[in-house]
This record gives structure tokens, C-alpha cells and sequence, in this order.
């Protein structure tokens, strides 16, 4: 596992931006904040691209040190950068293009991936004698990704990337990203104002509020505080963790796949390999409560959890904060049904989840 510390000021144009942080890079860390907040400077910073005050270092090496003049320049530092907009060779072949960074390796430097795992696991192989003015935004920034990687970084930076691009080729990459510290064991440190993408890719979150990081947290206990959210009420949501259960009955005859949660089990809509484990987003307003275990529902997750805390959340909603063994859980209803059911904190509930509404 890398380790990156940081201990920086970044003053510029009248912005301050100060982070003093350790960060294990861990698959995915996303610097997450409303646009303006500085993430996209202190991005720059690590990757060598503004000298500020303080110290940076990387798995133990000194990156940047004020107090000693140590500034290591940003082709040295093994550190690979994807901006918003793809920066690509316009009179090469993307076949060219992604050996340009390949080839600057020396012949003698060890490889721990080959050329044509990255273009694979990419999905690049039939665009390898294109141009890039012949390519979608998306495919511009999946060579743009596959470039980087091959310069064998130990640490891949990412601002913004998906920003420029519609909605389907945002989806498209996201799945391409996820896969990435899994296959190449290269982290990625991720910059983004879209919580949709803070939920999709996030393993940690690195939050910047006003120029200052405020701290490191894996997304499951960021997500836990609903005032960390900040969030229309229809955003609200819970990450839940789990590990994926061998099917039985007819289970993947329905597409189904059995999650087991804090000894529960959850089903979402979709077919994967067992024993791995697994991240999944429930909406609060996906989730609703019962006093008993109702059994003639097309509702197939019953989950028992306990109310922690019910919420006031607005002039017609209560959030109400569930415990499910060690993990929060949380559901909007509106006072109308609280009243009915006469609940209360520390009561046990039953938690009703439609498979089909649960993002994984």
C-alpha cells in the first residue's frame, strides 16, 4: 500500500489552500468538494505543477521540502496526471500515442503490466491505427487514462476527467476506472465536485471545504454522517458493505445476487462472482419501515435494524438513522408514517428495500 503525506500551503491569487493529511492510496481516493473549494490546486501540487509551502512525500521520498529546497520535478516524481481534457498527439496514432510514454521507459526498467493488458483492459484495441480527431470525448479519455498507465506510475492523478463527457460515456469510463487499482495495483488520487462519482469510485474520501482538507475517511463512514451529504432529499443515501453468497434456488435464474450483510441477506438485480466483496448505494427514499416482517411482498429485503435517530428533516420527512450491525443505514418517510407507526429511538424495525432499486 502507498502512502502519501502531506503538509502543504498553497497561496494564490487571494485562495488559500492548506492540507495536512496522510493518505494511504488504497484503490480509489476522491478529493471531493463544491467547485472553487481548491481540489484541483492541491492536485496540482502533489503532482509538481505549483510549488507550495511545506512538505510532500511519497512512500517515504521527499517530494517537495521548503525547509530543505528539495522540489522534485514532476517528470521525476513517478507520478502520472489525467486532466479534464485529454492531451493527446493529434498527428499520431493512438497506437503512437500510448507508446510515447511506453517507450520512455527504459528497455532495462521493469514492467509489472504489458502493453496490450493495458489496451485491453481499456477497451482501446480497435482504435489503435485511429487518429484521435476521429474519436468520441470518451474514447479520447480512455487513451488519455491508457497513456498514463503506461508510464508506470506509482500513483495515478485524475482531475475531473469525466466532466466533458455525456452521461453514457461517464458510465462507461466509471466502469473502466474501478477496475484500474484491482488489475495495474496502480491508486489513483481522483478529483471531483459530482457526488455521483464520489459514490461510484470512492474506496476513501479526501473532503476540501474553502481550501482546507478536513480529513480522510473511507466512503462507507463518510456517507454514515447525512450532514457530510448536504443533499436534496431524493440524493440522500447509505453505502453498505458486503460479501457476495453463492447462489441458491433459482436465484441466478432470476439475475439475482445474494449480498450477505452484517449476517443478513440482501439481494440486488445483477449476476457476479461469489466470495468477492462489495459496495452498495441505497437511497433513503428506497427504504422503507415496518413493525413486523411482512411475508406476502414482492419486496425481497427484510432487514432487522434498530433506530438510532430519527431526524427532523424537513416539514413533511423524518430521516431516520437505522443501525444494521456495525453499518448505518438510513431511510426518509414522512411524519405522517412515523406518527402511524409510533416509533421511537432504540425501537427494532424491520427495513423494506426493493432489490431493484440498490446500486452496486
Amino acid at each position: 500500500m502507498s502512502e502519501l503525506a502531506l503538509d502543504l500551503k498553497l497561496q494564490k491569487a487571494g485562495f488559500q489552500v492548506t492540507a495536512r493529511q496522510n493518505l494511504s492510496l488504497q484503490g480509489i481516493t476522491v478529493i471531493w468538494g463544491q467547485s472553487g473549494s481548491g481540489k484541483s490546486l492541491l492536485l496540482r501540487s502533489i503532482a509538481g505543477f505549483e510549488q507550495p509551502q511545506g512538505t510532500l512525500m511519497l512512500d517515504g521520498m521527499t517530494l517537495l521540502s521548503s525547509q530543505t529546497s528539495v522540489f522534485i520535478q514532476p517528470y521525476q516524481r513517478h507520478i502520472a496526471y489525467v486532466a479534464q481534457q485529454p492531451e493527446l498527439f493529434a498527428h499520431l496514432t493512438v497506437k503512437q500515442n500510448l507508446e510515447y510514454g511506453y517507450k520512455r521507459r527504459g528497455e532495462s526498467e521493469p514492467r509489472a503490466y504489458s502493453f496490450n493488458e493495458v489496451v485491453t483492459a481499456l477497451g482501446l484495441a480497435e482504435f489503435l491505427s485511429k487518429k484521435p480527431a476521429t474519436l468520441s470525448g470518451g474514447q479520447k479519455q480512455r487513451c488519455a487514462i491508457a497513456q498514463a498507465l503506461l508510464s508506470y506510475p506509482k500513483l495515478l492523478l485524475m482531475d475531473e476527467p469525466l466532466s466533458a463527457l455525456d452521461d453514457q460515456a461517464r458510465q462507461s469510463i466509471i466502469s473502466y476506472l474501478v477496475q484500474i487499482p484491482r488489475l495495474f495495483n496502480v491508486p489513483i488520487v481522483y478529483v471531483t465536485h459530482s457526488y455521483e462519482e464520489l459514490l461510484k469510485l470512492a474506496d476513501h474520501v479526501v473532503p476540501v471545504k474553502k481550501g482546507r482538507v478536513t480529513g480522510c475517511y473511507p466512503l462507507e463512514d463518510y456517507c454514515s454522517n447525512y450532514n457530510n451529504q448536504a443533499l436534496p432529499a431524493e440524493q440522500l443515501c447509505s453505502v453498505l458493505l458486503g460479501q457476495i453468497e453463492p447462489t441458491r434456488d433459482r436465484e441466478q435464474e432470476y439475475g439475482l445476487c445474494r449480498l450477505s450483510c452484517e449476517h443478513q441477506d440482501l439481494y440486488i438485480p445483477r449476476a457476479l462472482a461469489t466470495n468477492e466483496p462489495m459496495k452498495i448505494i441505497i437511497y433513503a427514499k428506497d427504504v422503507s419501515i415496518s413493525l413486523t416482517k411482512v411475508t406476502q411482498s414482492s419486496i425481497l429485503n427484510l432487514l432487522e435494524v434498530t433506530i438510532e435517530q430519527i431526524i427532523d428533516y424537513s416539514s413533511t420527512s423524518n430521516l431516520l438513522q437505522l443501525k444494521l450491525g456495525q453499518q448505518t443505514l438510513f431511510s426518509l418517510i414522512t411524519k405522517k408514517s412515523a406518527a402511524e407507526l409510533n416509533i421511537h429511538q432504540g425501537q427494532n424495525v424491520i427495513a423494506q428495500i426493493k432489490a431493484v432499486s440498490i446500486k452496486a
